[in-house]
């Protein structure tokens, strides 16, 4: 198969699709393992780090997204439900946009 006939420039990987061993793939039973062994890039850690970096992000804009309903104000709740910052965005807003006190309750 001539690689030149592919939209993707395959020299920006870091390894060579080409001298890969397919022999080893197995759809059915391919994992974390089969793709680490494939690319030479351990896999676990950065899926790890991705799972990390979603609960912070989940745990932040929740208290932000609550707060901003309990708050009555639903431009900064969209705002929170739409933009992702890492985490950034609802701490500004729990930090600056401090409880409304004149409701009861």
């Amino acid at each position: 198969m001539d690689p030149s006939k592919f939209p993707f420039d395959f020299s920006k990987l870091p390894f060579d699709p080409t001298k890969l061993d397919w022999s080893q793939f197995n759809p059915q039973t391919f994992g974390l393992d089969q793709l680490s062994a494939l690319t030479g890039i351990n896999v676990k850690p950065v899926i790890a780090g991705f799972v990390a970096v979603m609960l912070w992000e989940l745990i932040w804009k929740g208290v932000a997204m609550w707060r901003s309903a309990r708050n009555g104000q639903p431009i900064w709740f969209v705002c929170l439900f739409l933009i992702n910052t890492l985490g950034l965005l609802p701490i500004l807003y729990l930090v600056f946009c401090k409880k409304n006190k004149n409701k009861n309750g």
